[in-house]
């Protein structure tokens, strides 16, 4: 009896110590690249600053239009808006083109909202 109790009791600490090494594995980081499309702050709880990045498209296809035309182009090429700090918020200007990097968790939204890591301007 004390063997099997031996036994159970190390097989107990083995699954144990397996569960610990799961939970510090990494989050899988996705890039997203495009243009910057719009820029808008939302209000609620806390004040949150996005842009809209679309890709497959080029800076005159944004500059200029109308939200309604933004929309119609989100709609039609991969877009998504970015929740960035203040700071990036500043910097950045509808037309750059940008590299997103973000965790692959998303808010499920037509287009879909997700947390920058980093935002990177290419041109």
């Amino acid at each position: 009896m004390r063997k099997v109790a031996l036994i159970l009791t190390v097989l107990l600490m083995v699954a144990a110590c397996s569960e610990v090494g799961d939970s510090t594995e990494e989050y899988k980081v996705d890039q997203h690249d495009g243009i910057i499309a719009k820029m808008k702050q939302v209000d609620g709880e806390r004040e949150v600053k996005q842009i809209l990045i679309i890709s497959e498209v080029v800076r005159e296809d944004v500059k200029g239009k109308t939200i309604s035309k933004i929309n119609q182009l989100a709609g039609l090429h991969e877009a998504a808006y970015y929740a960035v700090d203040d700071d990036q918020f500043e910097e950045l200007q509808i037309g750059m083109r940008v590299e997103v990097y973000w965790t692959g968790e998303q808010l499920d939204s037509n287009p879909p909202q997700r947390g920058a890591d980093e935002v990177n301007v290419v041109e």
